[in-house]
């Protein structure tokens, strides 16, 4: 798996593979009920009440001031809404009971977490971490617990990861083109692995970004997006790419979609971030007359500020980025016109930007330089001496 390589290696690959710097990201959750909307940029983690998100936060669970404090990269409520967790970079997941906001365990992880999801029947987290490995944790524990080992990418940076709405399949996506149907273990069984592998959706001919499991009208499908500037349709059971659809004219030529939110009230309606963009874009999936898949893009919603992430919950869809003023949430509700945005009061310093960021650049490839490949070739040498 990922993690087992040596650390020559690890540098060597690390320096081929391009940029390593990441861009200070912002985090967005939105608990099942709606009831509240977690937010983070760098090492700040805050809670709103989504009745009143123009008031000032309900809570602060995270602020730099505390010690060890470290930027927040991840955050998800589980299916139940009893649960936040969020992870940093300094490989730590916390999880706090959400009817108290208490802290109710922390976990270390061995790479940091990229993405994190949650099973079904929400007795386990799964996470991704950057060295190609899946974890899961157990949603209830009253220590601090070592996550098991589920599947690996075969030591490929993993970006996203979904689980179908029966929690019977995990879709999880890399850097290397590739996205991975797996066949996910009920309950504890997950704890064990899963080795079976349903199929891989092969197609993207840069880094994919972005996975999701969207049903219409019964029928299951992936959606994914990625580097190469498209939105992708997938059969999940077979692999087979149903559609492809470029980004709609105006985005960037070179831009990568960051993430996708399906909206759990209207089905088939996803909002797409794009690397690069000041905006939030929106396509359907739909079932033409015969049943064949079709995509369709539908308008987007401008912005002042650079989405870093989003998520849709009922009528309402949630969006948290950053611009040269600081960080700022805001929300859309169906039939609405523009964006209502709240500033928030703290800037990191050295955070904000005058133009938009390009946020998936880390995971751009670049060709090696002299330097690297005589690196490699003096690996070599010592491995074969």
């Amino acid at each position: 798996m990922g993690r087992r390589r040596g650390k020559a290696a690890e540098s060597g690959a690390q320096a081929a593979a391009g940029p390593a710097s990441e861009p200070a990201c912002c985090s967005l959750a939105v608990s099942p009920s709606g009831n509240f909307v977690a937010v983070a940029y760098t090492s700040n983690l805050l809670i709103f009440d989504q009745k009143r998100l123009e008031d000032v936060p309900i809570k602060t669970l995270m602020d730099p001031a505390q010690e060890q404090a470290s930027n927040v990269r991840t955050l998800l409520f589980d299916g139940s809404g009893r649960f936040l967790l969020a992870t940093t970079d300094a490989k730590t997941g916390f999880v706090w009971q959400c009817s108290d906001w208490s802290l109710r365990y922390t976990f270390s992880l061995p790479k940091r977490a990229t993405a994190t999801a949650c099973t079904a029947d929400n007795e386990h987290w799964i996470l991704a971490d950057k060295y190609g490995d899946v974890l899961a944790v157990p949603l209830e524990s009253e220590k601090d617990i070592e996550p098991a080992l589920v599947l690996g990418h075969c030591s490929s940076i993993l970006t996203s990861l979904s689980v179908s709405p029966s929690g019977s399949l995990l879709a999880t996506a890399d850097r290397d083109e590739k996205i991975r149907v797996s066949r996910l273990p009920r309950h504890g069984a997950v704890l064990k692995g899963a080795p079976c592998i349903q199929t891989y959706c092969l197609g993207h001919t840069d880094y994919v970004s972005a996975v999701a499991f969207v049903s219409v009208e019964e029928r299951l499908l992936l959606l994914s997006g990625g580097g190469d500037g498209t939105v992708r349709l997938w059969d999940p059971m077979s692999g087979k790419l149903l559609v492809t659809s470029p980004l709609p004219d105006g985005a960037p030529s070179d831009a990568g979609v960051v993430s996708l939110a399906p909206s759990s009230a209207d089905p088939g309606l996803v909002q797409v971030l794009v690397d690069g963009e000041l905006c939030i874009r929106q396509v359907r999936v739909r079932l033409e007359q015969g049943g064949e898949p079709a995509l369709a893009w539908e308008g987007a919603l401008t912005w002042d500020y650079q989405p870093h992430a989003g998520a849709a919950r009922g009528e309402r869809f949630f969006v948290v980025g950053l611009a040269a003023s600081g960080a700022a949430l805001a929300w859309h509700a169906a039939g609405a016109g523009e964006l209502e945005t709240k500033a928030l009061e703290l800037a990191p310093e050295g955070t904000s930007v005058d133009a938009p960021q390009r946020l998936l650049s880390h995971l751009q490839k670049v060709p090696p330089s002299e330097e690297e490949i005589n690196f490699r070739k003096r690996q070599r040498r010592d491995l074969n001496a």
